[in-house]
């Protein structure tokens, strides 16, 4: 697979503006040795050979890329991403 489908939308977001702001502020003021950030959608789908990969932050090049700058500017304690659904039946 890679990581481009003809379905992906530059500009679409998962959490709008309002959440995305909220979350990069609270992750940047969080004073937790561990950010654990957990979401339903894949963050990284296509690392699953053969993923059903429809719900996706793959699909939203520009949103997942604020996602992964939120959770590595500076001073942001050891992030996790866990995220999940993914459907091999």
């Amino acid at each position: 697979n890679n990581n481009s489908n003809n379905d992906d939308d530059d500009e679409g977001d998962f959490l709008g503006e309002r959440q995305s702001k909220w979350f990069e502020t609270a992750v940047r003021n969080s004073r937790a040795s561990v950010n654990l950030i957990v979401n339903g959608l894949q963050v990284h789908p296509y690392r699953i050979p053969d993923a059903d990969a429809h719900e996706a932050w793959a699909h939203f090049p520009t949103a997942r890329q604020r996602l992964y700058d939120a959770v590595l500017q500076e001073g942001v304690q050891a992030p996790l991403l866990v995220s999940g659904d993914v459907h091999m039946a």
